[in-house]
């Protein structure tokens, strides 16, 4: 307990008034699952993967390996390869 508030609920009151953006949002997955809270890891990772973020679904895909779960780890290798980065903005012209 941390000033009568736990670190739990101090988090809690983070993701409920402010949700980060999708590449934030890695950053508590990977602490989540640091702690052993993969349930809660798997949740950010998911979020920040279906916005397009290839490093999420590498952790799923590593995740799931590590649970066993060969088919959603393919699944999730397969959307590491098939997310691109956005193109570069042309130049403009001088």
């Amino acid at each position: 307990m941390l000033g009568g508030y736990s670190l739990a609920h101090e988090v809690a009151e983070f993701v409920t008034e402010q949700v980060p953006e999708p590449r934030s949002a890695l950053v508590p997955a990977c602490v989540l699952q640091l702690t052993d809270t993969d349930d809660g890891a798997r949740s950010w990772w998911q979020y920040a993967a279906g916005a397009g973020q290839p490093a999420a679904a590498y952790c799923l895909s590593l995740h799931h390996l590590a649970v066993g779960e060969d088919a959603p780890a393919s699944w999730w290798h397969q959307q590491t390869d098939d997310v691109q980065p956005p193109p570069p903005h042309p130049d403009p012209a001088p």
